[in-house]
C-alpha cells in the first residue's frame, strides 16, 4: 500500500503486484531483477489428520493460481 501511495519502492512477487501494475498504480523500476525464484510459500495447517473441507481446498486453488502467475498476465 505504501509503494501505492507513493511512499517509496517494495520488492514483493509478480503475482501479488500484477493487479496493481496492470491497473497502473505500480511500474517496474528494477526490470529483469529479482530475487532467486525459490522462495516459497507456505500453509500452516491445523495438526493432525483431519484438514477442514474449506481449508484444504484453499490451498489447493492458492497453489494453483500462484503456479499459473495469478494477476500478472504471465503463465508458467
Amino acid at each position: 500500500m505504501a509503494a501505492i501511495e507513493g511512499l517509496g519502492i517494495i520488492y514483493t512477487a509478480d503475482w501479488l503486484a500484477g493487479p496493481a501494475i496492470h491497473a497502473g498504480k505500480l511500474v517496474e523500476v528494477l526490470p529483469g531483477w529479482g530475487g532467486r525464484g525459490d522462495d516459497g510459500v507456505y500453509a500452516v495447517l491445523p495438526p493432525g489428520h483431519l484438514v477442514p473441507t474449506k481449508t484444504r481446498l484453499f490451498v489447493e486453488e492458492i497453489s494453483k493460481a500462484i503456479k499459473a502467475g495469478w494477476g500478472t498476465g504471465k503463465r508458467k
